[in-house]
């Protein structure tokens, strides 16, 4: 890492991917250039995060990026800590023992901690309490349900990935300001217990809900989609699948205009493709394979000229499939409808 020494106007390094397992002195280099404003070295079989630094010269570093790495330590990184121009700081999959302090990192807006375990206390989640995150992830740390009502002041996050932990409650209107998010992941947790209805009751309870995107793939939920659903208008991905949920699609997601991604495969899903369908115009994957569809499938399927994905594989459809289906599909590349009792008919 000798090299980089004499590049003190260096505003931008990336080196992610590059096997620098052998660069002991990779901090102590990194340490001489006190220009460098983004720092990527995500995935470098680095294993020495060197907890002590005498003297930080990094002070206009505003991205650090140390994600996949192997950092087996006792001590956390005090350095990181004192790190006070951080805006986005990425140590997912790290594993780290202990972390390093968030509390003087008042300018971090974006904070990713997936795969490393905070369950060894709760102060982590304390400190990240008062910061103005606006992105947070915490996917694969361990974290139980008892544990998320110490974020309830993170009034300015938008974005939130808790998927892979241990959450088993509803999720809680006090977390940050619920009704502000417009990114939350859910998915892998242990719902099974709760309905979609009292799941989503939350969000559901907010006068003007800006969830734009939920994901709560392969949670065992046993329910039906709730009519509600539809309240949450600003939806553009919505992803159920790999659950136990039942019942028809309800006719209120018609509401859900902006939808660009709907899964719903691999559920127990029943009755008949609605011929709303068409009108969800800004789909651009539609997975519904896996289920107890039955019926026809709608001509209005037709309309969905931005669809590029669309899979109903393995369900009770029949009827004639004719070209007029597909006619104005002009983005469609991956098509799946295999399992079914469906007869194509080729117009002459």
């Amino acid at each position: 890492m000798q090299w980089l020494s004499g590049l003190g106007m260096l505003h931008h390094l990336d080196m992610s991917g590059v096997d620098l397992s052998k660069a002991v002195d990779w901090l102590q280099v990194i340490n001489t250039l006190p220009s460098l404003v983004e720092l990527h070295l995500s995935s470098c079989a680095l294993s020495d995060i060197h907890p002590y630094v005498h003297r930080l010269n990094l002070t206009s570093l505003s991205l650090l990026d140390l994600s996949g790495n192997y950092f087996y330590i006792s001590v956390p990184p005090q350095w990181i800590s004192s790190m006070t121009s951080l805006v986005s700081l990425d140590l997912s999959m790290s594993f780290l023992g202990p972390l390093p302090s968030f509390r003087n990192l008042t300018s971090l807006e974006f904070l990713y901690l997936n795969g490393n375990n905070l369950m060894n206390s709760s102060l982590v989640l304390e400190e990240l309490s008062n910061s103005n995150l606006i992105s947070l992830g915490i996917s694969s740390c361990g974290i139980s349900s008892s544990l998320i009502d110490s974020l309830h002041n993170l009034t300015s996050l938008l974005s939130l990935d808790l998927s892979y932990n241990q959450l088993t409650r509803i999720i809680p209107k006090s977390l940050g300001n619920l009704c502000n998010i417009r990114e939350i992941d859910l998915s892998r947790n242990s719902f099974g217990n709760i309905t979609l209805t009292y799941l989503l009751k939350s969000f559901l309870e907010c006068k003007s809900p800006t969830l734009e995107s939920l994901s709560l793939r392969g949670n065992y939920i046993d329910s039906i989609i709730p009519l509600t659903i539809g309240q949450l208008s600003l939806l553009r991905t919505l992803d159920i699948s790999l659950n136990q949920v039942s019942g028809p699609i309800p006719y209120s997601m018609e509401r859900l205009s902006s939808l660009e991604v709907l899964d719903l495969s691999d559920n127990r899903i029943n009755g008949s493709l609605p011929n709303w369908i068409g009108r969800l115009s800004s789909l651009k994957e539609l997975i519904l394979s896996n289920n107890q569809l039955d019926g026809s499938l709608p001509d209005s399927l037709g309309q969905l000229s931005k669809l590029n994905s669309l899979g109903f594989s393995n369900n009770s459809l029949t009827g004639v499939v004719t070209e007029s289906h597909f006619a104005k599909l002009v983005s469609l590349n991956y098509l799946d409808g295999a399992g079914n009792n469906l007869t194509f008919r080729p117009q002459i």
